[in-house]
């Protein structure tokens, strides 16, 4: 059995346009971004919009990442400073992710049942009461919270 890739590997065949790599870095670290832009942008929506241009951004400037191994901490980085830029700049979605053309596999894999109307009621009030939580919180105490618990940082 072939040990997985570290992230140095895969940047470094990501650099020499293997895709696959990329996307081996996104799966593997798109929770800890989209947990960055949900404790900054306090909105799911928003959140799955600035991490998909977060993504974005790191495959179009991934030459400038000069230690591959620290693509988590630089991915995360992009993600707290574009935040900032969002919030001053009062963007609601983003305009560079749609831009860009998304294949037909994308949507394959958008479920077509639609969930049960009292577990989808049941989940709302939960995550109301969850996100009303997180908001007393400052940005800083909301990204290690929710870092904790999307990434099982300790």
């Amino acid at each position: 059995m072939k040990p997985e890739a570290t992230d140095g590997e895969l940047v470094c065949q990501a650099r020499q346009g293997e895709t696959a790599a990329f996307d081996g870095l996104v799966e593997r670290h798109f929770d800890a971004v989209y947990a960055v832009a949900l404790s900054r942008l306090r909105g799911p929506e928003p959140a799955q919009d600035l991490a998909q241009e977060v993504f974005l951004r790191a495959w179009l400037n991934i030459g400038k990442l000069k230690d591959g191994h620290k693509f988590a901490p630089w991915i995360c980085r992009i993600c707290r400073n574009l935040s900032v830029n969002w919030i001053r700049d009062g963007v609601r979605r983003s305009k560079l992710v749609r831009m860009v053309p998304m294949s037909d596999q994308i949507h394959d894999n958008i479920p077509a049942a639609a969930p049960d109307p009292a577990q989808a009621a049941e989940k709302s009030d939960h995550d109301q009461r969850l996100q009303a939580a997180l908001l007393k919180l400052d940005a800083d105490e909301r990204e290690i919270v929710m870092m904790h618990f999307m990434e099982q940082v300790s």
